[in-house]
């Protein structure tokens, strides 16, 4: 019951840790309304000519469902890329999960971390070489920092509320 200590529980964690990252892909998507609209006018319209014609998750959505000869609308396509958009923050928020099971770092650091490696790995690697977004050169360095900082939300937000999932799990 409620502060007692449970044993540890993998698959518990885990389903926690999505959660979790489930929610922390909420605040992350609201934060990164306001982050995007940050910076000087002409460093939004640097931003605007380098953006791709539609976000990654869209194109991962259209991707997914290709092989089965399915072509997704252009609404179809934003609702596939809400359930991508979604469902990587919960399979990222996992794998905090496992990894917070060994961590002693304090909540807050522990995700701006997190986010901030998770930035690196999928932003500036994993989403290019999926050619699911151009290469990171081509965009400019305030649009890495916007999504930088987008990461860090996400990962606090997850540690967050991992942390407090926990105590009722």
């Amino acid at each position: 019951m409620f502060g007692r200590r449970r044993e540890p529980n993998l698959a518990v964690d885990l389903l926690v840790g999505a959660a979790s990252g489930i929610f922390a892909s909420w605040v992350m998507g609201k934060a990164q309304s306001r982050i995007s609209k940050m910076g000087s006018s002409q460093a939004r319209a640097a931003e605007k000519a380098a953006a791709d014609t539609e976000p990654a998750t869209f194109k991962a959505a259209a991707m997914a469902v290709k092989p089965l000869g399915i072509r997704l609308t252009r609404a179809q396509r934003g609702v596939g890329g809400n359930i991508v958009h979604y469902a990587y923050g919960a399979a990222w928020g996992a794998v905090f999960a496992a990894a917070a099971r060994r961590s002693s770092l304090p909540i807050p650091l522990n995700g701006a971390l997190f986010g901030i490696g998770l930035w690196f790995l999928s932003d500036e690697l994993l989403v290019p070489l999926a050619g699911l977004s151009k290469k990171p050169t081509a965009y400019p360095a305030s649009t890495h920092l916007k999504a930088l900082a987008a990461h860090v939300v996400y990962g606090t937000a997850t540690a967050r509320a991992h942390h407090l999932l926990q105590k009722f799990a």
